[in-house]
């Protein structure tokens, strides 16, 4: 991640960035916790709001600070507007 990934959250200003890597990997940033993961799907709330992340075989890599990395077969990510806190 480095100094981009540093440099790219100071200029968006706390908001949301979302790094897909083909289907396997997803960076994202702007987490707040993370609430809830199995092998299936991974809920995280954000300064944006809560997301979700399906798929297969999923794991949580890593989750430090505001930076939360997932593996495995991606098949969708999207904000659950309805539970925003």
């Amino acid at each position: 991640m480095g100094d981009v990934l540093k440099k790219l959250r100071e200029s968006l200003g706390g908001a949301v960035y979302t790094e897909i890597f083909g289907r396997e990997e997803l960076t994202l940033t702007g987490c707040t916790a993370l609430l809830d993961f199995d092998s299936g799907c991974v809920y995280a709330d954000t300064v944006e709001g809560r997301i979700e992340i399906r798929g297969g075989a999923l794991c949580v890599e890593a989750f430090s600070g505001d930076v939360l990395v997932v593996s495995g077969r991606i098949s969708s990510v999207g904000f659950l507007e309805d539970i925003c806190s």
